[in-house]
């Protein structure tokens, strides 16, 4: 049985070649939903082939131009990616597999059977000595064939397949390969942090003389490294592995001006918890919360991409990542500092809404004392005043002086002001 690792299998006496690959779909089955699969097509089956060191399989290639190329036309995506599939006429788009070399330039066709220059057809285009050839959005379909063309594991190709988000570095037979994560940075352009939310898969396929590579949205990063390379291609050799590592590095890049806004937003934040106005606090707790989710989502990209990055122990795979490495792991120190300040911020910002709270309720509970106490010293005028306006005998109701009613008014009066000094004495208001 061929593990998932095939670094093991050249140990030792020179062992028989095995290439797992899939059973063909009939060119008339017109639909790739996994209802219609069968269990013999989920099984690897091994077929002997002869060893060498050739870059593809030409008899592959040979049955792809031939009768592939129809199947290919189809083009139906699987299930699993109903939302990152886009419109039939995407598909039919000019760019959707760009081929690039020294020798040939850059090349974009719609299939990768329309690969082709004037002096160089396919076949020879796969035979130089390094190429790149990226796939924008492939079909099963077209997956199935660069499988069989490039003797790829059914396994890589089962992970491309099913959007595979686990970042991770596996080495088999005849190439490794690299499955990492990135985003959208043109809604970054924008002011939107939360772009790191959505991630976008990115796979690579590196082999000895050529490197594959799949995304299943448009990405800036090929044709970044791509004129990269043109502006470095005096002072370097175009190799699969520096482009792995171009395009990686060109991954880890992007992190740089959302780790730039999260720390400028920590640090405004943590300045600004305590100095803040009440009447302008209102949106402090909103700004925590889309800063603590933005720097989540930093982290749950960044954290994966340190420990693929050290699973590969190749030593010139090791010297171009090396120091991607690093950057990812000052960039995942940063973010836990970022974290610890928001948290900070974000409790401290709590402990003043509470010391506010509590004040304010000291100040009503302070007010409500004072207007019972003085209710209070008011009782007393009320029961006379109650009492008098009964049918009972009133002193002074048999003259027409007006003498009894101010004693009587005077007497209440002097009885609240009495009140009123004794609670100030007893600092009761």
């Amino acid at each position: 049985m061929h593990s998932r690792s095939s670094s093991s299998s050249t140990i030792g006496s020179e062992p028989k070649v095995v290439t797992y690959l899939s059973e063909e779909l009939p060119l008339n089955k017109l639909t790739h939903n996994t209802s219609d699969y069968t269990s013999e097509d989920d099984v690897c089956f091994p077929i002997v082939v002869s060893p060498g060191d050739a870059p593809f399989d030409s008899d592959a290639l040979q049955n792809y131009l031939v009768t592939g190329q129809y199947e290919c036309h189809l083009r139906l995506p699987t299930s699993k990616r109903k939302s990152l599939i886009m419109k039939d006429s995407h598909y039919r788009s000019s760019s959707r597999v760009t081929f690039f070399s020294t020798e040939s330039g850059t090349i974009k066709a719609s299939s990768l059977a329309e690969l082709t220059l004037d002096k160089y057809p396919l076949a020879d285009l796969l035979s130089l000595d390094t190429y790149w050839i990226d796939f924008h959005n492939p079909s099963d379909v077209d997956l199935k064939w660069i499988g069989k063309i490039f003797q790829i594991h059914p396994l890589t190709i089962e992970d491309i397949q099913g959007a595979e988000i686990r970042e991770k570095c596996e080495s088999f037979r005849n190439y490794y390969f690299v499955n990492t994560q990135t985003f959208d940075v043109h809604e970054l352009d924008s002011g939107n942090t939360r772009s790191v939310e959505k991630s976008i898969n990115f796979y690579s396929i590196v082999m000895k003389n050529c490197i594959l590579t799949f995304h299943y949205l448009p990405i800036h990063h090929p044709e970044k490294v791509m004129n990269r390379f043109e502006y470095l291609k005096d002072h370097l050799v175009l190799s699969p592995d520096w482009v792995n590592y171009a395009l990686i590095d060109s991954i880890v890049d992007d992190f740089i001006p959302l780790e730039k806004c999260l720390e400028h937003e920590s640090n405004s934040i943590d300045e600004l918890v305590f100095i803040l106005k009440q009447s302008e606090q209102a949106d402090m707790l909103r700004r925590i919360g889309r800063a603590r989710k933005s720097l989540s989502g930093l982290l749950r990209i960044l954290k994966p991409k340190a420990d693929a990055l050290d699973i590969e122990e190749r030593k010139d795979i090791g010297l171009y990542l090396g120091d991607v490495q690093d950057h990812v792991l000052a960039m995942i120190q940063s973010a836990g500092h970022f974290e610890g300040m928001l948290s900070r911020a974000h409790s401290n910002y709590l402990a003043q809404i509470s010391i506010e709270i509590t004040h304010s309720s000291d100040a009503l509970n302070d007010l409500v004392a004072k207007l019972t106490i003085i209710g209070s010293t008011m009782l007393p005028m009320h029961v006379i005043a109650g009492l008098w306006g009964m049918n009972c005998p009133v002193p002074g109701k048999e003259t027409d002086s007006l003498t009894w009613f101010f004693c009587i008014v005077g007497f209440m009066a002097l009885m609240f002001v009495t009140s009123m000094i004794y609670c100030k004495k007893k600092k009761l208001l």
